[in-house]
């Protein structure tokens, strides 16, 4: 199976089809790994499985041959990601932060490969922290607040008469540019994301940059019924006890069980539709 063929598990989206079959042919022809990005930001002590999903991804173009660059955010998660929120989010120290992603190098490394040569791990303090207030001026003056007006959560947020902070219109800008600073040729996100992810492209055809495939993954779904997400604490942590995790999988709803199969295991399509199917109970303890 191809690697064209085998995202079809993982993804809800890929812009552009077209894009990716070229960056993979070009690749192939100059025998140059492309730079898979994908960003997670430290805002809490431990990595959820639902973040398995876009690893997942990343672990498969690592698998065949290409450079997944996996990028820390210490400096957006001191600001916070806004996607999916009425509020803001509660500012965090840079110890907090810093603590916070030394776990979660060891726990991604439990799907992937961060040796070195292997994978690219870097923090975007590397640029952020580094810039000044008319840095940041500069980066702000490549978007507009319309735009930012337009994501879901913000637009949400006004009509509801709910403040819209300055900082949090920085964040898909943010993520935006450390695409530009990393290179990346794709990113992954989850779907929730594509906002964000439409950011680097939009800045990296500005720089002067071939703009980045993205790839969104198909969300889990936590124990609620929700989108999986340590906010709402309906996660599963994916450093917990067998144990744990075997009683949080069990509490899920038969309906989403399906999803868990075909974006956390490597189990056939088929086989999955028809355990779920038959026994969903009988399923989970699979």
């Amino acid at each position: 199976m191809t690697l064209l063929q085998q995202l079809d598990r993982f993804c809800s989206a890929i812009i552009s089809q077209a894009e990716l079959a070229k960056l993979l042919a070009i690749s192939e022809k100059e025998q140059r790994p492309l730079r898979v990005k994908f960003g997670i930001d430290p805002t809490f002590p431990h990595v959820h499985i639902g973040h398995a999903v876009p690893i997942r991804l990343l672990k498969l173009f690592q698998d065949h041959g290409h450079l997944p660059i996996l990028l820390l955010g210490d400096g957006t998660a001191r600001l916070g990601d806004p996607t999916g929120r009425n509020d803001q989010r509660p500012p965090l120290t840079a110890a907090e932060v810093e603590h916070n992603a030394e776990t979660y190098l060891d726990q991604i490394g439990r799907i992937l490969d961060l040796s070195e040569g292997k994978a690219e791990v870097r923090r975007n303090s590397e640029w952020f922290g580094k810039m000044d207030f008319f840095d940041a001026l500069q980066l702000a003056a490549r978007g507009t607040a319309a735009r930012m007006l337009e994501r879901d959560d913000f637009r949400k947020r006004v009509d509801a008469n709910l403040p819209v902070h300055l900082h949090e219109m920085m964040y898909p800008m943010m993520q935006g540019w450390d695409s530009v600073e990393l290179h990346a040729d794709i990113e992954i996100g989850g779907n929730d994301q594509l906002f964000n992810l439409h950011q680097g492209r939009q800045l990296q055809e500005r720089e002067g940059q071939r703009p980045q495939v993205l790839l969104t993954t198909h969300l889990l779904m936590g124990t609620d019924g929700r989108k999986m997400s340590k906010t709402y604490g309906n996660h599963v942590p994916l450093s917990a006890s067998p144990t744990e995790m075997y009683g949080k999988v069990m509490s899920l709803s038969d309906d989403g069980m399906a999803d868990w199969f075909r974006l956390l295991t490597t189990e056939p399509e088929d086989s999955v539709a028809s355990w779920v199917k038959d026994d969903p109970r009988g399923a989970k303890g699979r």
